[in-house]
């Protein structure tokens, strides 16, 4: 007996759905939904770090030539003076191309840039001993106990937060923001890597998904009701 699945949106996480219900075995239909939240398709779509289940999805659905054009970007935030601040990461090994780079980053006053700095020492030498109670702390409240004053925090920390997890700090957990920092700055030069497609995340992804699943049988069903 065949199976049925229904599909419903038409963001990225729906067609992915699809894609994989498909080559399951499943018979497909999609009710395009307009969805309200996620990512505008006009938008440039970036890839933090190696990125490796995206790189095979642009192959799989015959965009595997898009990856090699991306142009990597530095992270950079504005001022109080409307100037803008580049956080650069030498090329040294990690940890010491992230750390190297935050010691020289003029977007956080000097103050706030040797007391993180020294937070992390501690760490390292195991002089302070990360909480178990992370995950019920915000991430704002972890910063602060790290002697990040609220503009350190409003012009560094909030945007870095957004950028990596799409939440404010005020309404992220500090472990997992702790963990994603580590991953994105500490784990291995590739990691911090950033590249865009200005190109916009529809015509990067979404289009050619969308093209690849009608090819395998998947139905849109459109202007329908739930």
């Amino acid at each position: 007996m065949s199976l049925n699945a229904l599909v419903i949106g038409n963001d990225l996480a729906a067609l992915v759905t699809a894609l994989r219900l498909q080559e399951y075995g499943l018979t497909v239909r999609v009710m395009e939904v307009p969805v309200t939240t996620g990512l505008n398709p006009l938008s440039p779509a970036v890839f933090h770090g190696p990125c490796e289940q995206s790189e095979a999805l642009l192959k799989q659905v015959g965009s595997e030539s898009i990856p090699s054009s991306l142009n990597t970007v530095s992270l950079e935030f504005s001022s109080a003076s409307n100037s803008t601040n580049t956080f650069r990461c030498p090329f040294l090994p990690a940890p010491w191309h992230s750390l190297i780079g935050l010691a020289g980053f003029r977007g956080l006053s000097l103050g706030a840039r040797w007391k993180f700095l020294n937070y992390m020492e501690k760490v390292w030498e195991g002089r302070i001993q990360l909480s178990q109670d992370l995950h019920l702390t915000t991430a704002q409240d972890w910063l602060s106990s790290c002697g990040q004053h609220d503009q350190a925090q409003r012009r560094f920390w909030n945007p870095l937060c957004l950028f990596v997890l799409g939440t404010n700090l005020e309404h992220t957990a500090a472990w997992p923001f702790i963990e994603t920092l580590k991953q994105h700055f500490f784990d291995t030069r590739r990691h911090s890597k950033i590249r865009i497609f200005s190109g916009g995340f529809g015509n990067l992804l979404l289009n050619p998904l969308r093209k690849y699943v009608e090819g395998l049988g998947v139905s849109f069903l459109q202007n329908g009701r739930i």
